[in-house]
């Protein structure tokens, strides 16, 4: 359990670091795939609620302090997906790769919501500034997912299969 535990951290910490680090290849014009959206994806699907909201709590909190980003934004982007995926899960079940496509499409919705709200009406930047940005990031992030979906997976499902059980 604490094994499960410290390997999920450190895939966090991993992701986060890809997430914010300023010189990796795709990251130079500061568009970049999220894959801490991934990272939350897999969280709102397979943690109780509690647990997840904080997890995602605690990631928006690590990628602000990191990138450096306005007061507040991650922690309600991310927690907001988490609240999306929670409520479509209740309707849904995303047991393939095209409805985990379809569901990152919906939470990537959300997020560009959000920032489209924050920057638009709060900070009055122009919308056309985010759609060029949203839709690269999207393009990256929909890349990067299966693959990045599937490691988290595997490490997850490794985890599960090889802990001891006791059999009567």
């Amino acid at each position: 359990m604490l094994l499960k535990k410290l390997l999920f951290f450190f895939t966090g910490i991993i992701l986060l670091f890809l997430q914010v680090h300023p010189f990796l290849p795709f990251g130079k014009s500061g568009i970049r795939p999220d894959f801490i959206l991934i990272f939350v994806i897999y969280i709102g699907l397979n943690f109780p609620f509690s647990r997840g909201a904080f997890v995602c709590f605690f990631l928006g909190y690590c990628v602000e302090i990191l990138s450096g980003a306005n007061s507040g934004l991650y922690l309600v982007i991310y927690l907001n997906v988490f609240i999306t995926i929670r409520t479509l899960q209740k309707y849904l079940n995303f047991d393939t790769i095209i409805k985990l496509v379809f569901l990152l499409l919906i939470c990537l919705f959300v997020k560009f919501i959000i920032l489209l709200f924050s920057f638009y009406f709060i900070y009055e930047y122009s919308h056309f500034v985010l759609r060029k940005t949203f839709i690269k990031e999207t393009i990256f992030t929909l890349m990067l997912f299966p693959v990045v979906f599937s490691l988290i997976s595997r490490i997850y499902n490794q985890q599960k299969v090889t802990s001891p059980s006791i059999t009567t």
